[in-house]
């Protein structure tokens, strides 16, 4: 009985012992703020830090319409193959489209569940940036690791089907 009750002890320890990320834990700046972490410089002498970095957690497509200059493109559904490109970065401020987005809210608990330590969430997003007058950049992040955008695939379907209509 002792080694059941020991047995299932040690099961729940070690499967359960993982952090849970809630809102509570997200850490929210707004335009001026984050302006000012981005040109911190967050190392120490025995520890340098990587450099700064603004992540768009908007689809490809839109960040290529506009976007923070050199942020990266770090679509939310491209996260599990996407976020080793932010490991050596230091501070990693994260935004979407407006305010209080769930994109940029589940971005940011994403990379603090895959252990990315300093990540903060933009206020209102790619609007308050725009609002405040922030420089805008515009072209696709020729380093996004996706296997196709949108559009490729809808030509790669269109060839495949011959440009036949999907339904006859």
């Amino acid at each position: 009985m002792r080694n059941l009750l020991f047995s299932m002890l040690l099961i729940s320890l070690v499967s359960g012992c993982g952090k849970s990320w809630s809102d509570k834990d997200l850490v929210f700046v707004n335009v001026n703020q984050a302006n000012a972490l981005y040109e911190q410089d967050n190392g120490t002498w025995l520890k340098p830090a990587g450099p700064n970095v603004w992540v768009d957690a908007r689809n490809a497509e839109t960040y290529a319409r506009g976007h923070v200059p050199g942020a990266i493109n770090v679509p939310l559904r491209t996260i599990d193959t996407q976020w080793v490109r932010l490991q050596n970065h230091g501070t990693v401020i994260v935004y979407a489209a407006t305010f209080n987005d769930p994109i940029a809210d589940a971005q940011s608990k994403a990379l603090l569940e895959k252990g990315i330590a300093n990540v903060k969430t933009l206020i209102g997003g790619w609007k308050a940036w725009t609002d405040s007058g922030g420089k805008v950049e515009r072209g696709p992040d020729p380093d996004l690791i996706e296997n196709e955008t949108v559009e490729s695939q809808r030509i790669r379907r269109r060839e495949e089907r011959g440009n036949k209509p999907k339904y006859q």
